[in-house]
């Protein structure tokens, strides 16, 4: 896991074409796909759960799942030429369970989707319990209209789930790269792509909660989420990822971004050197200077909630809070 500690400390202002709304972000996730094959540091081939789901009609192959040329490629493929709703195809899918989950944030990822009847590409994040509902779905774009995006939250009872979604017309998305982002907030969710507004929802609250994994994937053959294969539908066919990357709000107010209601609060801050925790517990904590190096840590189930950085110089520090293995809360901290 060397990597992800270095990717998560990277300050925003050194990232070309980053876009979160407004300033006071840090980076906590990122794979630009520069490598010669899935950072499996970061990424698990298929669904958090497994290769297979039990309502659509692709095979996860590892083989499908292609890093080269900068891009992560999905590979979708018919190998008996076959069509119909059975399980006739093959595709590739990826995700970040166990790997990368975080609680709020910003999330975008860059990508160029298939066209064609019988595709369903997807960036979407859920629990990494497994837990569902709830789910976000940053982007759904069917192929047999490429040129219409969905941006849905699910959440509720899995006997009584509720949907909370919109579909917009626009570019038609498997022509060239577009960034697919999506801001989650404990009291609202906002969908962005290429850096402008596309949809706003306040039903979150208790609704969407908790630390959730990242999935891009391909659904095959489903009739009534891009339609039924058939003779024309193209195969191969390419879901192409050029990045992806995370965000986790600092508290530096700027711009359009505004402070959550944090659920672990640190004081004094700015302080002579003892920072306490209070709210909800944290299992771990680490401390970055300006230089992104890692200059404290500490496990405080163990050790209590206060910090004690009286043997750091004076400056400003960022602190990472964890839940489980997860990131849930990045904060600046000011040592007088």
């Amino acid at each position: 896991m060397k990597l992800f500690i270095v990717l998560l400390v990277l300050p925003v202002n050194t990232m070309l074409m980053a876009t979160p709304p407004g300033n006071g972000w840090q980076l906590t996730f990122e794979d630009n796909f520069d490598s010669t094959g899935l950072n499996t540091s970061l990424w698990g081939i298929g669904y958090g759960w497994g290769l297979n789901t039990d309502w659509t009609y692709e095979y996860i192959k590892q083989q499908n799942v292609l890093v080269q040329d900068g891009l992560c490629r999905l590979v979708i493929t018919n190998p008996d030429n076959l069509t119909g709703t059975q399980k006739y195809y093959h595709a590739g899918t990826i995700n970040t369970k166990g790997k990368f989950y975080q609680e709020y944030g910003y999330f975008e990822a860059r990508m160029k989707v298939p066209a064609g009847s019988g595709f369903c590409s997807a960036f979407w994040a859920k629990p990494n319990t497994e837990q569902w509902p709830p789910e976000i779905d940053f982007v759904e774009i069917l192929g047999n209209e490429p040129n219409r995006s969905y941006h849905t939250t699910h959440y509720g009872q899995v006997t009584d789930v509720q949907h909370d979604g919109d579909n917009f017309k626009g570019n038609d998305y498997s022509q060239d790269f577009h960034t697919f982002g999506c801001l989650w907030e404990e009291d609202q969710v906002v969908w962005y792509i290429d850096s402008s507004e596309i949809r706003r929802t306040s039903t979150v609250g208790d609704n969407i909660k908790g630390l959730f994994y990242l999935m891009i994937s391909v659904h095959v053959g489903v009739p009534y989420w891009g339609g039924e294969v058939t003779k024309d539908t193209p195969f191969p066919s390419y879901l192409d990822i050029d990045w992806v990357r995370a965000y986790a709000y600092t508290g530096i107010t700027t711009g359009s971004s505004k402070p959550l209601n944090k659920p672990t609060q640190i004081s004094p801050n700015p302080s002579n050197g003892v920072f306490v925790l209070s709210g909800q517990q944290a299992n771990k904590v680490e401390v970055y200077n300006s230089t992104s190096q890692l200059v404290y840590a500490q496990d405080i189930l163990k050790t209590g909630n206060q910090l004690n950085l009286g043997d750091l110089p004076s400056g400003l520090y960022i602190l990472n809070i964890y839940r489980g293995n997860g990131l849930v809360q990045a904060e600046k901290l000011l040592k007088n």
